[in-house]
């Protein structure tokens, strides 16, 4: 990933390409899927065994469908996003 992509980010509001979602760091998602009319429906999809009972507290970055986060003892993940619905 360059700088022009990082500065371009609002073109693909599907990815979360740094840690405050842009080069702004503006942290909103103009994704409109989850409002108060379908907050009711929601559900689980899918979940990760990360093999641990620990926490996880991480801001994911979402990159052509891949999922990158850190988890317990600084280990970094990357969970095709795509192949687990």
């Amino acid at each position: 990933m360059d700088d022009a992509r990082l500065v371009a980010a609002d073109q693909n509001p599907g990815e979360w390409l740094s840690y405050g979602k842009n080069y702004y760091e503006d942290r909103y998602s103009p994704l409109d899927q989850i409002n108060k009319s379908t907050i009711d429906s929601l559900g689980l999809t899918w979940s990760i065994n990360l093999g641990t009972k620990r926490g996880l507290e991480a801001t994911p970055i979402v990159a052509n469908g891949v999922m990158c986060f850190t988890g317990p003892w600084s280990k970094v993940y990357a969970v095709d996003a795509r192949q687990q619905s």
